[in-house]
């Protein structure tokens, strides 16, 4: 499973191709946009927010573009994706969510910058949480899966605004990896700038509640982030 696809190809595209601030419309849904224009086509989707229409250009995009190519009804296929955004205090972000099956779908991050290429960070998943770190400078996601009626499989993705790539995490109170949805994570937060508090329960409990017998221990993990260039294994 691909959980980090840069989607930038040769060509000079962008993503983003431009957003408007308060724009005059009430559109709520997606739109799916075809232009002539050289003899070319182009095809974008336009996303209207609350203050805002955020125009994607699809070959810029070339993950969401794939998709859309293989979806029998693109029509439905555009309207059911969601486009939030995610600010800190110097960048602009968007988080796209498409692609859903059972409330478990793909996400990929914008930037409106038009150097920073968007990527994949999470497929077949749900959005539990985001969070901010003290200084601003990352974005911790937590991304969970069914696993059965009383525990749910997480993972975290931190992403580096300012340097604009995935950072990885090191487990520095177990050698166990406990991140790709191999544990129910609780209470995730930040402790500074580049630390990250988890509580992960000792066992996975049994799908048939009845069968818990009192309150599961619970180990208190410390993740570290790791910085670019550093070999420190990280947790898988």
């Amino acid at each position: 499973m691909l959980l980090f696809i840069t989607s930038c190809s040769g060509e000079a595209e962008t993503d983003i191709e431009h957003v408007i601030s308060d724009p005059d419309n009430d559109i709520s849904e997606p739109e799916h946009v075809e232009e002539e224009a050289d003899d070319d086509v182009e095809e974008y989707i336009e996303f209207f927010l609350d203050d805002e229409q955020v125009t994607i250009n699809l070959p810029g995009l070339p993950i969401l573009n794939n998709y859309l190519q293989g979806s029998s009804n693109r029509k439905q296929a555009t309207e059911e994706m969601n486009l939030t955004r995610i600010y800190s205090d110097e960048e602009k972000i968007y988080l796209l969510e498409f692609s859903c099956n059972d409330s478990l779908c793909s996400y990929i991050i914008l930037n409106q910058h038009r150097d920073n290429p968007s990527f994949l960070i999470a497929d077949l998943a749900r959005l539990s949480e985001t969070k901010i770190s003290p200084d601003t400078s990352k974005l911790l996601f937590l991304f969970e899966r069914d696993s059965g009626p009383s525990e749910k499989l997480k993972n975290i993705v931190v992403i580096d605004i300012y340097n604009w790539n995935r950072l990885q995490l090191v487990n520095e109170t177990t050698a166990d990896p406990i991140l790709d949805y191999k544990w129910p994570l609780n209470n995730v937060e930040w402790i500074d700038d580049d630390t990250i508090s988890v509580n992960k329960p000792d066992s996975i409990e049994p799908e048939d509640p009845s069968q818990v017998i009192g309150k599961t221990p619970v180990t208190n993990i410390i993740l570290r982030v790791l910085t670019e260039g550093e070999d420190t294994k990280a947790d898988q």
